[in-house]
């Protein structure tokens, strides 16, 4: 698990992923960065 998640943060596309509840889970530094997340 831990490559994918190096791969996921290094790609530039904001990129989420949600739960069966439709609850985000995991979101990268892309999307992070583009929803002004902290």
């Amino acid at each position: 698990m831990y490559e994918l998640q190096q791969i996921l943060e290094r790609i530039s596309d904001g990129i989420f992923a949600v739960d069966h509840h439709w609850r985000i889970t995991y979101m990268n530094h892309s999307l992070e960065t583009m929803l002004s997340v902290n």
